[in-house]
């Protein structure tokens, strides 16, 4: 009777530890010098400690054992007092502050995973001013880029057909030779400016007889250059988005991979907290002092029920990890149309027979 009195009494102190940080003492300076080698009192004990994450799952089981053993064996006023005392302190305290833990976790988790979320560029350009003028200004590249290269296929489809015209009103003309130095192809190719410049009168005239070939000849190096031009608008287009999109892509890559780092950390922190919990331990042991506190001594049947029962037991939910976006760098041309780059007609004589030019 004196060990159940004592065991009591360790209930009552181990209460009134119950809404701070527990203190380390052992059941016999709780007990004030009582005798403790009941079992109550070494529940209690292990009670603290499991609200501390103390203890590991086997010891947990060798708790809810005892505590097993205690609530079948008998029913006098001392027992029903410690039980009473214990289902208090595992309703308002253990289960409480685990609930809060696990919030604190769940709370932890979500937010390391919207972190990670955040890395996206999608959200990084709706909360990153910076990155949303760079990636604007980007997407601006990509436009220009899409649309000179438009205009440089349509280019190369009718400059075709200027060849076409310029073959047949030179077919019995040189015209690389004879209108070359056709002034209407000053500041047309550039690129061989001084080469005109150095070869050809700036009084030079086409003879009448030639006029209709080297007009046909002109129309298509003009036309010729133009096409060169959007090409060399694509190329600055690409180049750009490039520049800028590599800057915003090593941006989004170390954020990404820091945030990573940085979940998989607090992951492995609250899984370890989830396990130490012991949620159904727990539930099987605030069972059998419930089932105590409100019929008395316990029977073998009511403590296996307790053990079998299917408990709803709390977990943390555990969010789906965002993938890595495909953060696009370059922009490449179309092969096809890269392969389609003639050389214009004026300049057919740097590299064999083109153009109208007849040999």
């Amino acid at each position: 009777m004196a060990a159940k009195l004592g065991f009591a009494v360790a209930c009552l102190g181990l209460v009134a530890f119950a809404s701070g940080t527990f203190l380390k003492a052992t059941p016999s300076k709780l007990v004030m010098g009582l005798p403790t080698q009941d079992v109550g009192a070494g529940i209690l004990d292990s009670l603290a400690l499991f609200n501390k994450n103390d203890i590991q799952h086997d010891d947990v089981e060798e708790m809810e054992t005892a505590l097993e053993k205690l609530v079948t064996k008998g029913d006098d006023p001392a027992t029903k007092l410690a039980v009473k005392t214990m289902h208090s302190f595992i309703e308002k305290t253990l289960i409480k502050n685990r609930e809060r833990a696990q919030a604190a976790d769940q709370k932890l988790l979500d937010s390391s995973i919207q972190a990670l979320k955040h890395c996206g560029l999608d959200r990084k350009v709706q909360v990153d001013m910076n990155i949303a003028n760079k990636v604007n200004i980007a997407n601006e590249h990509k436009e220009d880029y899409k649309d000179t290269l438009a205009k440089r296929g349509l280019c190369l489809q009718t400059l075709d057909g200027k060849k076409l015209v310029a073959q047949a009103y030179c077919s019995n003309v040189e015209a690389d030779k004879t209108c070359v130095c056709d002034p209407q192809l000053n500041g047309v190719l550039s690129k061989f400016a001084d080469r005109l410049d150095a070869n050809c009168a700036k009084d030079h005239e086409i003879a009448k007889e030639n006029k209709k070939c080297c007009d046909a000849y002109v129309e298509h190096a003009k036309h010729d250059a133009e096409c060169d031009n959007h090409k060399n608008d694509a190329q600055f287009a690409q180049k750009q988005h490039k520049l800028i999109m590599s800057k915003v892509c090593k941006v989004y890559d170390t954020c990404y991979e820091t945030r990573s780092k940085e979940y998989a950390l607090v992951l492995k922190q609250v899984k370890k907290g989830e396990e130490t919990r012991d949620w159904k331990s727990l539930y099987r042991i605030r069972c059998l002092v419930k089932a105590f506190d409100s019929e008395g001594k316990v029977s073998k049947d009511e403590a296996k029920a307790c053990k079998d029962k299917e408990y709803d037991t709390q977990a943390i939910e555990y969010p789906s990890v965002p993938a890595k976006d495909e953060c696009k760098e370059d922009l490449m041309f179309n092969k096809m149309e890269l392969k389609k780059d003639p050389v214009p007609v004026a300049l057919a004589h740097m590299s064999g027979p083109r153009g109208g030019a007849s040999r």
